[in-house]
């Protein structure tokens, strides 16, 4: 039963860390977005 925790707990910190890149490529993308609009207005 051990194991199954294990396996769970590495799921979950991989989730956390694809989450976290997500975020960050979220932010950068937001950005690019705001800088472009101010280029164009």
């Amino acid at each position: 039963a051990g194991e199954i925790w294990v396996q769970l707990k590495r799921l979950r910190d991989q989730f956390e860390l694809l989450f976290t890149r997500i975020q960050e490529i979220d932010h950068k993308l937001s950005l690019i977005h705001g800088n472009f609009w101010e280029d164009v207005i």
